[in-house]
This record gives C-alpha cells, sequence and structure tokens, in this order.
C-alpha cells in the first residue's frame, strides 16, 4: 500500500499529463468492449438464427441415414416417429417437436415451371421452427388447408405466382416413378439466404408423404428446446434414447457446419487484430507518460537512491504508478463502453445491410458480456504494468553521482 499511496502521489503531480494516458487507456478498453458486444450478439443472433430457422437444436436420423441420404435418400427413413414422440415429450426442457420429410421435384403451373427443394412439416409446429423467414404474404401452413404450399419469393416470382393460385407439384417416387399432386400457394416468404429463397417450398407431411407414396414415414425429427444454454443437459437424454431405438443424431453446431465456424472465426480473428493494436497503443503511451516522468525526476531519483533506496524500491515506484493508470483507465474505460453500447441500442441499434448472399439486413445491438470486460480490464492493467517496465527499469540504473548533479 506504501507504494501504491506513493504512485498515486507521483500521478497527481502531474495531473493533466496522468488524465490524458488514463483516457488512452479507457477508451481503448471501451473500444474492445464494443467490438466484442457486437461480435457476441451477431454471432449470437447467427446461432439463434439457425437454430429457429430449422436445424433445431438436434435432429434424430434413422442409423445410416446420415452416410446414405445422398444415394438412397428414402431407403433410411424412420417408420414409427410415433414411439420416438412419446419418448421425448417426457423431457421437459424440450418445447417443439416436429418430424420432417425433405424433398425435391418439379413445380409447374401449367405454362412455366421450375426445379425446387423443400421440407414438409407439422402446420401447428412451422411458425417455431421458421422465425428465419419473414412472410411478405399469406400465411404458414394451416391445418385447413392440407394442400396448402408456402413459396419461396423467388419461386413465387419465376413462375409469377401469387397467394390464392393453384400449382402442380411433382417428384420422383423410392420405386422411380413420378408423382404429381396439386396444391394452393397460401404463403410467401423471404427467407434469410437468397439463393435459398429461389427453390424453397413448405408443404403438410401428409400431403407430401401421400405424393411420394411414403405415409407414415419421416426422414428426420427435428427437437427445439426452450433454451439453448440447456443443450448439454438434453444431450445425454438424446442419445440415450438413439442407442435404444437404433438412431442418430446431430446437434445444431454440427448441422450448421461452416455456416457458423466460418463468421465464428472470422469475427474472433479481427477481434484478436484490433485488441493487439489497441494494447500497443496503450503500451506506447505508458511507456512515454513514465519516460517524461524519470526524466522530470532525475534529480529526485538520484536522492532518494543516495539516501539508501534499492533500484528495486524504484522500479516498485514506478510500476505502481503505471498499475493505477491501469486500473483507473480501466475501469471508466468499462464505464464508457457500458454507457456507449446502452445509448446505441437505445437508439434502436445500427442497421447492417445484407451482407453477401443474404436476402435481408438486420441491426446490429451491443451486448458486452461483463465477465469479458473484467478479463479486459485485468489484461489492460496488466498491460500498463509491462509498459512501465522499461522507464522503470532506466530510472533504477541511474548512476546517483551523474543524477544529483542532473540540471
Amino acid at each position: 500500500m506504501f507504494y501504491i499511496k506513493l504512485g498515486f502521489r507521483n500521478l497527481l503531480r502531474n495531473f493533466r499529463r496522468s488524465f490524458k494516458t488514463m483516457l488512452v487507456v479507457a477508451i481503448g478498453l471501451a473500444c474492445c468492449i464494443l467490438t466484442e458486444g457486437f461480435m457476441s450478439h451477431t454471432l449470437w443472433g447467427l446461432k439463434e438464427s439457425l437454430i429457429n430457422g430449422g436445424l433445431g437444436h438436434f435432429q434424430i436420423y434413422r442409423k445410416g441415414y446420415m452416410t446414405n441420404s445422398l444415394e438412397k435418400p428414402y431407403s433410411f427413413l424412420i417408420n414409427n416417429p410415433s414411439k420416438i414422440y412419446a419418448e421425448l415429450e417426457k423431457n421437459s426442457l424440450i418445447k417443439c417437436i416436429t418430424p420432417r420429410l425433405n424433398f425435391g421435384g418439379m413445380i409447374s403451373t401449367g405454362e412455366k415451371s421450375t426445379i425446387v427443394f423443400g421440407f414438409s412439416g407439422l402446420p401447428s409446429k412451422e411458425k417455431e421452427l421458421n422465425n428465419f423467414s419473414t412472410i411478405e404474404s399469406g400465411n404458414f401452413l394451416t391445418e385447413n388447408k392440407p394442400f396448402g404450399i408456402v413459396l419461396g419469393n423467388g419461386v413465387a416470382k419465376k413462375l409469377n405466382l401469387k397467394v390464392g393460385d393453384s400449382v402442380t407439384l411433382m417428384a420422383t417416387l423410392k420405386s422411380g416413378g413420378i408423382n404429381a399432386l396439386d396444391f394452393e400457394v397460401t404463403g410467401i416468404i423471404c427467407a434469410q439466404i437468397k439463393a435459398y429463397n429461389d427453390v424453397l417450398v413448405i408443404a403438410n407431411i401428409k400431403a407430401i408423404q401421400k405424393l411420394l407414396n411414403l405415409s407414415g414415414s419421416v426422414d428426420r425429427i427435428i427437437v427445439l428446446l426452450k433454451r439453448t444454454e440447456d443443450i448439454s443437459k438434453v444431450e445425454p437424454f438424446i442419445k440415450n434414447i438413439c442407442e435404444k431405438m437404433n438412431l442418430e443424431y446431430l446437434n445444431w453446431e454440427k448441422l450448421a457446419g461452416l455456416q457458423y465456424s466460418r463468421p465464428k472465426l472470422f469475427y474472433d480473428l479481427v477481434y484478436v487484430l484490433i485488441m493487439s493494436i489497441v494494447v500497443l497503443v496503450v503500451v506506447f503511451s505508458i511507456t512515454n507518460t513514465l519516460n517524461l516522468a524519470m526524466q522530470e525526476r532525475v534529480r529526485e531519483i538520484g536522492t532518494i537512491r543516495a539516501v539508501g533506496t534499492t533500484r528495486f524500491q524504484v522500479i516498485k515506484i514506478f510500476l505502481s504508478e503505471s498499475f493505477i493508470i491501469g486500473l483507473i483507465g480501466g475501469f471508466f474505460g468499462i464505464l464508457l463502453g457500458y454507457l456507449i453500447s446502452w445509448i446505441l441500442n437505445s437508439s434502436g441499434g445500427i442497421a447492417i445491410p445484407p451482407p453477401p448472399g443474404q436476402a435481408r439486413g438486420y441491426i446490429a445491438l451491443f451486448k458486452p458480456d461483463i465477465l469479458e470486460a473484467f478479463k479486459l480490464m485485468t489484461l489492460f492493467t496488466i498491460t500498463t504494468v509491462v509498459g512501465g517496465f522499461y522507464p522503470a527499469f532506466r530510472a533504477s540504473r541511474l548512476v546517483i553521482v551523474d543524477a544529483l548533479r542532473w540540471f
């Protein structure tokens, strides 16, 4: 505490310069907090949009489906999903269980046609698993229209369709033949990914089972939890069910693959780069401040060395000053970072235009993590102490006689 008090008094001797250095630390830390808050919220939004956009937290398949689905898409289906539903419903952390049957085919109006890919599901559950989509007109699937179909806006534009129009959906059967059914367009949606909109169709699962002649069969069961944070608690439960019923599963992270891992890697690299630049600025600022302080106090250093102060004690005096600068600057940096975050969030966030390949932009908010903020404060405090080593070492190596003669 003696050296802390002494360091604090030394900083007050040239308060203006000390304040400027603390301001550099505070602004640097606030920039890192804002960057972390922006990136963490963006990645959280990407994760939730992928999960709620059709992936779910888990997807359950018949064993062998993942390795054979491309060559034999209808040979590894779940033929009796009701038993699986009954087991899954025992877990109170699960919010939604919905079957899926993916398909590809051709949709036609009689005059025009285009290739489409899509999926089928339960009408009552589609809204819960399609937060990635914005309804442009009409509605999602409804129970009172079992042969209703929802189109991506790209498909609707290609065929010049609107809600209420009739279309014919054709698909290849497991046996190799072709079947066709008439549907009514009940909704047109805009998904997040532009290329997806150009081929997307969503239909009632019973209608697609009839179209493909696969009565009661599904290729996967999607499990959506009440909270993403409960994944680690539910995964052993899902694993146990799969082992008992000869099934396999994937969690959202494996399902998302590069859609999530690449943006995360990019943000991590950018964050490290920004933080490295800020840390270097802080180090040079601290070094410059303490070098000036050392130059101003050469005779003072010579005097205290002459009366018995050791070199190590001189080093501790200067390091205490750099530690206080880092501590106070870091504290106010956290306050500044959270204040700016609050102002930006209160004003509605920042509108980000659609990224390449995306159909819609989004509103960026800043949600910094308080634990990460204190980690940054600790890092910046250590950085300021490291930045003070060189001027502290120079001060300790001054020759006493030369220091006393300094003018």
